[in-house]
C-alpha cells in the first residue's frame, strides 16, 4: 500500500484515506450503486443536483450569449465528440438552460439571439443521429419531450472510442464486431 494512502472502515462500507495534495487525510465519499450512466452515484451531489432541478435554476447564473457561445463549441465537434455519455449529457444540459433561459429575456433580446441559436442547432442536428428515446435513459429521460427537447434524442454521428463504448453499453449503438 502507497505511504500516502490508508484504508479506513466507515459506516461498514471501505473508503480511502489520503494524504493528497493537502498534506493531511481526507475521506472520500462514500457511494452508492446507480445503473450505468444514471446521474451521480454521490448522495450529496444527487441531493443537490435534485434540489437545483426543483428549483428551475443552475447552481451559477450564466450570461445567455456566453452559453450559446459555449453550445456552438460543442455543435462544431459533436460528430466526432470522443469524451463520455455522461459528459455528452452534461452538454446537452447546457441546451436545455439555453431553452429556459430564453424564455426569461425580453422579446427583443430573445429575437436577436434566436437566428443564431437556430444556425447552431442546425450544425448539431447535422452533425448527429437521432436516437428512439432520451439519452438519459428510461428513468430519468422519462419527462423530456422529444418535441421541446430534441437535443436529449440524439448522439455523435462517428463517436470517438469512449463514446462509442457507452452508446453500445447502454443499448444505442450496436456492439461492433471484433
Amino acid at each position: 500500500m502507497p505511504q500516502s494512502a490508508e484504508v479506513s472502515k466507515r459506516s461498514g462500507a471501505m473508503t480511502e484515506l489520503s494524504l493528497g495534495s493537502i498534506g493531511r487525510p481526507a475521506l472520500s465519499s462514500r457511494s452508492t450503486t446507480t445503473a450505468p450512466f444514471e446521474r451521480s452515484s454521490n448522495p450529496t451531489t444527487a441531493k443537490r443536483t435534485s434540489a437545483v432541478k426543483r428549483r428551475g435554476c443552475t447552481e451559477m447564473t450564466r450570461d445567455l450569449p456566453a452559453m450559446i457561445v459555449q453550445w456552438e463549441e460543442i455543435a462544431g465537434h459533436a460528430s466526432t465528440y470522443n469524451l463520455t455519455l455522461d459528459d455528452w449529457l452534461n452538454d446537452l444540459d447546457l441546451r436545455d438552460l439555453i431553452a429556459r433561459e430564453m424564455g426569461k429575456v425580453s422579446a427583443v433580446d430573445r429575437d436577436a439571439l434566436r437566428s443564431r441559436l437556430e444556425s447552431i442547432d442546425q450544425a448539431f442536428r447535422a452533425a448527429t443521429r437521432a436516437s428512439n428515446s432520451s439519452l438519459w435513459g428510461r428513468t430519468s429521460g422519462a419527462d423530456h419531450d422529444a418535441a421541446r427537447q430534441w437535443w436529449y434524442f440524439r448522439y455523435p454521428i462517428s463517436p470517438g472510442d469512449a463514446m462509442r463504448d457507452d452508446l453500445e453499453t447502454v443499448g444505442i449503438l450496436s456492439r461492433r464486431r471484433k
